[in-house]
């Protein structure tokens, strides 16, 4: 059956509402971000970065909420739902806590900050260190 989709900020079907600082940390990552960097986001996060940041999909990666996490080496983009909200959706809009992420998050360098949307990055150097790069970029 047909059913009506009314896109604003809240309701079951807000994460498909795309928030202006969501464009615009896409554009700015697709404007600025190495080609050579993968860039890790939930699966709406991805949807983002190919529609609004005009980054090519194979450039992306929403897998990485599921095995390898701390051997990211590229950017995490983080849109509104992931930072307000603290929720991560998954291929099929599973839901994921960004809790259970942040020690992530907490060895990476933040580029970019528009206070609803992040960008951070790393330099995966080995299986076994991590080295953020210290570099600080405003939008």
């Amino acid at each position: 059956y047909p059913r009506q989709l009314t896109l604003n900020t809240g309701g079951e079907q807000a994460y498909l509402f795309v928030h202006d600082q969501d464009s615009h940390s896409a554009k700015w990552l697709g404007e600025y971000g190495e080609e050579n960097k993968k860039i890790y986001a939930d699966f709406h996060g991805v949807r983002r970065l190919v529609s609004q940041g005009k980054i090519m999909p194979h450039q992306t990666n929403y897998r990485w909420l599921f095995k390898n996490s701390h051997l990211i080496d590229g950017y995490i983009y983080l849109r509104y739902q992931n930072t307000m909200d603290s929720k991560l959706l998954g291929y099929h809009n599973e839901m994921y806590n960004m809790e259970d992420y942040k020690d992530i998050l907490n060895k990476k360098d933040k580029i970019y900050d528009n206070k609803c949307s992040k960008v951070f990055i790393s330099i995966h150097l080995s299986l076994f260190t991590i080295t953020p790069t210290t570099r600080l970029l405003k939008p």
